[in-house]
């Protein structure tokens, strides 16, 4: 006897707006911000010495 539920059919979701998917698909991984130009502009008074590093 098996320990794991078993389902006569396992429920699908069934894609209806194909384009949308599509470009979805070809979005991933990509993260767009939008920054305020006032950020910007306070960000470009500090010295590039005084900005922390990062290293991936």
């Amino acid at each position: 006897m098996s320990t794991f539920p078993t389902t006569p059919h396992k429920d699908k979701y069934k894609i209806r707006n194909w384009k949308e998917y599509n470009r979805s698909l070809c979005n991933r991984r990509r993260l767009t911000l939008w920054i305020n130009d006032s950020v910007l502009d306070e960000w470009e008074k500090f010295p590039e010495s005084t900005l922390p590093y990062y290293s991936y």
